[in-house]
């Protein structure tokens, strides 16, 4: 649901474009209204109606023919929203995320309404989407690695990616993997404003996802649960083992409301589903979504 300027006159059938919550846009006069935001579009509230994401007439692309579904993002020069680990706490660059992991990114659901509703019936799972940072680590052919979202990390005494993960034990666990990729969410007490109510000093992982590296795919999730196990990690808190999809956006959003189970004084961000089987989907890739709370998002402005 979006709120839009009665100015551009919208009628019921016309293409638009559709720019998601966390696109960052150009510094252009056309966006001038969203330069007080950094040019990037956040979940808001007006008179009462939560609006997440803008949409705009088409006749701000250039001349052309463009289709329901286009990704029009390169072209407009809109790029993803990122808040990046300070430096401080991930420590020092080694290199780029290394092409032989997927990173993780899930798509928003609103986005997602010609591909969802052909997996109803489909069993998911869903579990708290945490806010933190993304870690992931690895081990292929016995190099062990840390990443963090867009980086290989040394292993130094102030990588606090590296200091957890190893106090953990899982860096020293990972070893009888080989060619597999952990990765989890760091949540701690200078991250992300430390919306948990962490101590001063403290750092927690919580893990989502295992990932095979030699085929190239995550693993299911009974994988990833012995996975987890085996390492002595905390999974992300599970909402529900069992979900049978039935594709409505309001009922869904409705669903990521509530509080975190890793601390009931604050709202969780959202939630994340993915099926219980491994599944790919032509367009989306794994078959995975997420849902964001957006009572969260006006709370914490994001």
């Amino acid at each position: 649901k979006v709120v839009i300027k009665k100015a551009d006159n919208f009628k019921v059938g016309d293409k638009v474009v559709y720019f998601e919550v966390d696109s960052k846009l150009p510094a252009k006069p056309e966006y001038e209204f969203l330069a007080n935001y950094g040019y990037r579009v956040k979940t808001q509230k007006f008179r009462g109606q939560v609006s997440q994401g803008l949409v705009l007439p088409m006749s701000i692309l250039p001349d052309g023919v463009y289709n329901v579904g286009d990704d029009v993002s390169k072209l407009l020069g809109v790029e993803k929203y990122e808040i990046p680990l300070p430096l401080s706490v991930a420590g020092d660059i080694m290199g780029t995320f290394p092409g032989f992991i997927e990173k993780t990114d899930e798509t928003r659901i609103q986005i997602l309404g010609d591909i969802l509703p052909k997996y109803n019936g489909t069993k998911f799972y869903a579990t708290e989407k945490v806010d933190g940072t993304s870690i992931t680590l690895f081990n292929k052919d016995g190099d062990i690695g840390v990443c963090t979202r867009n980086n290989r990390m040394k292993e130094t005494p102030n990588s606090a990616p590296w200091n957890v993960l190893k106090s953990l034990g899982a860096v020293d666990k990972i070893k009888q993997f080989n060619n597999i990729a952990i990765q989890g969410e760091l949540i701690g007490w200078n991250i992300q404003g430390n919306k948990y109510k962490l101590k001063t000093n403290e750092f927690r992982f919580y893990m989502f996802n295992a990932f095979d590296i030699n085929n190239y795919r995550p693993l299911p999730l009974d994988d990833m649960l012995q996975i987890a196990k085996a390492l002595g990690l905390n999974t992300v808190p599970m909402i529900d083992s069992n979900y049978t999809l039935n594709f409505d956006v309001d009922t869904l959003v409705e669903m990521s409301k509530g509080q975190s189970k890793i601390n009931n004084q604050t709202r969780r961000e959202g939630l994340v589903f993915k099926s219980v089987e491994y599944i790919e989907d032509p367009k989306l890739g794994r078959l995975s979504f997420k849902v964001i709370n957006p009572d969260f998002l006006i709370k914490y402005g994001e």
